[in-house]
């Protein structure tokens, strides 16, 4: 027999009985967890508008009951959700095991935005569990799924521990790879843009909302452009190599020395790039003075408030931050618009291991597809 174990504390469907009403034992959790939607709801509402009434306790766990069941069955679940993002791993895990039973529990401690309430819900196939982040809406009616878990540390989807690598397309698909929970990936001014969500005793159980700075960052580049810290531009370089030596040539850069390393399935360059906090440096800007896409040193300048850069011809001068980056250089293959990809990480020293370490899993998946 199927039986469904739903956590407000614990709810339990057996299917033999039907549905079942509210246990007599209400789960405080659940109540605290609506607190917020109900203040969402029930504010002055502006001129015209009608207040909202806020879900019950009875409600929402009615909602995850329905959605949950769904998903065991193996059809419908579509119904409850109020958003087009697709959930992984919907109606089976990755090996096509259904699911046999479910429960749910609400996730405390953080303020959720747009008035929502969020749940972690498990799934049971075997020996296989999936876990997922959900989030009931002020009203109550329709659940949803954020696949950055709105930058907490709460991964979104996990199997057996270990959270959902999603395909990342990025440079017009010509590149993909694969990034898993604490990475956000998305494309930036023409070049794909990963941040990894912060973690340690001094970052604070929020969302993104602003309130966090320190994330580390993750560049995908084509056809790097390179200018020294004299703001000079050199030859283009005509492969991987060339950029590895103009970069090494440069002493204010701080570049170590490449090494020959495999990622992906392809050749590529590593190399570490330690400019010192204040040294001046150079990146290439279109006629309208922005910073181009593809200038890999960009990623290093300051953000400190105050900061002088000046223009100089078609390029931008400013101090570095300090920061740190760890640059793969790859040979695109014949055939690709570019000649040269770059995957950069930066991160201050004090975190430095944390991203590179982190990033390795996604640099390794990377693919090349033809344009």
């Amino acid at each position: 027999m199927i039986s469904f174990e739903f956590h407000t504390e614990r709810r339990r469907l057996d299917l033999r009985k039907g549905r079942p009403g509210l246990r007599t034992h209400h789960g405080r959790a659940l109540a605290l967890a609506l607190a917020a939607a109900l203040s969402a709801c029930t504010q002055s509402p502006g001129s015209g508008e009608t207040a909202k009434t806020p879900p019950t306790e009875a409600e929402v766990t009615e909602l995850l009951n329905s959605f949950l069941e769904a998903r065991v069955a193996g059809e419908g679940a579509q119904q409850y959700l109020g958003n087009e993002e697709d959930i992984p791993l919907l109606y089976a895990t990755s090996s096509g095991a259904p699911y046999e039973r479910a429960e749910f529990e609400p996730v405390l401690g953080i303020e959720w935005p747009y008035g929502l309430t969020a749940f972690k819900v498990r799934l049971f196939a075997g020996d296989t569990v999936v876990e997922q982040l959900l989030f009931a809406g002020p009203d109550g009616s329709l659940l949803s799924y954020e696949r950055d878990g709105f930058g907490t540390d709460i991964a979104p989807t996990t199997e057996d521990g270990q959270p959902e690598a999603r395909l990342f397309s990025t440079l017009d698909g010509e590149v993909t790879l694969r990034a898993a929970h604490p990475w956000i990936m998305s494309d930036y001014r023409g070049r794909g843009f990963g941040r990894l969500i912060p973690e340690g005793p001094g970052v604070l159980p929020t969302t993104d909302g602003g309130q966090r700075n320190d994330w580390d960052e993750f560049f995908v580049i084509a056809d790097p452009a390179l200018l020294g810290t004299d703001c000079q531009a050199g030859p283009d370089s005509a492969d991987a190599e060339a950029l590895a030596e103009s970069i090494r040539s440069d002493p204010d850069l701080g570049a170590t020395a490449p090494v020959a390393v495999s990622a992906g399935g392809a050749d590529a360059l590593m190399m570490d790039v330690k400019i010192a906090a204040e040294v001046t440096i150079c990146v290439p800007t279109n006629a309208e003075s922005d910073p181009l896409p593809n200038a890999v040193l960009e990623p290093l300048f300051t953000d400190e408030l105050g900061a002088y850069f000046t223009k100089y011809g078609r390029a931008i001068r400013g101090p570095a931050s300090g920061e740190w980056m760890r640059l793969y250089l790859f040979d695109a293959p014949e055939g690709s618009s570019m000649r040269i990809l770059a995957i950069a990480i930066v991160a201050p020293e004090s975190s430095f291991e944390r991203a590179v370490e982190a990033a390795a899993p996604v640099v390794d998946s990377l693919e090349f597809h033809a344009p």
